[in-house]
């Protein structure tokens, strides 16, 4: 279910390296991703005819919806719950997923494209013209703002602080986009955009990820809470 999976095999996993990255690595793969959003902006794949490309409407979904709300209630309920989300906070994301319409009305109203899902800095790719020409999966369909929350959120959960922030990681993906679609980007509505997927995709699979592997979380909450669940709350402050 497009980057859930990575982050559920993240959630355990101590910061790697930095390795070579610089600030011009983490624009080259902008560049990449802005120039497979202008390729597929507006006319994304049919999903009848690709049955193994993802929808962001296939994570509106009853179960999944469910299944978050049920790990929110066991947070709730347990000894070490405030520890990760004090009550009001809970309580929040509890309206969220009961009423989710604030975030998924933001997402569903911009211009859909080809998405990938976990696009971050160790499987970046180009997406070519011919799905059928992929090898790599999954890719989906959604709001381009998905991709780069997604970029910079598991950029610095793998790596710890990266030499670009989100502000300047958004500049230059526009700059390029609206270059490559030769129009302007409402800069507000895509930021808004962004702030509707990092909430959205903190409310479906965080609370699974916090429930099932809090034991081992603890050992980096400081980052977690920084990293994750604060730049979440922030972003559905903002929304609402």
């Amino acid at each position: 279910r497009g980057g859930w999976p990575l982050l559920h095999l993240s959630a355990s996993e101590s910061v790697w390296p930095r390795i070579s990255w610089t600030a011009d690595d983490y624009r080259v793969a902008l560049t990449a991703l802005a120039d497979t959003h202008a390729a597929w902006w507006g006319r994304p794949p049919d999903l009848s005819a690709y049955s193994w490309v993802w929808s962001l409407a296939e994570d509106h979904s009853y179960d999944l919806v469910r299944e978050a709300r049920s790990a929110l209630l066991e947070i709730g309920s347990s000894p070490w719950g405030d520890k990760f989300l004090p009550k009001e906070r809970l309580r929040a994301w509890l309206r969220v997923l009961d009423d989710p319409s604030c975030l998924l009305d933001t997402m569903d109203g911009m211009p859909h494209t080809l998405i990938h899902g976990d696009y971050w800095p160790d499987k970046t790719a180009i997406y070519p013209h011919n799905l059928d020409a992929c090898g790599w999966r999954p890719v989906g369909v959604g709001p381009a703002p998905y991709d780069l929350a997604c970029f910079h959120s598991l950029a610095r959960w793998r790596f710890g602080n990266v030499p670009l922030s989100l502000v300047d990681m958004r500049n230059h993906y526009l700059a390029r986009l609206n270059e490559r679609l030769g129009q302007n980007i409402d800069r507000y509505a895509f930021d808004l955009g962004m702030d509707a997927t990092r909430a959205w995709r903190f409310a479906i699979a965080w609370p699974l990820i916090i429930a099932e592997h809090h034991a081992t979380l603890f050992a980096t909450l400081h980052r977690l809470q920084n990293v994750i669940i604060e730049p979440a709350f922030a972003s559905l402050r903002r929304c609402v």
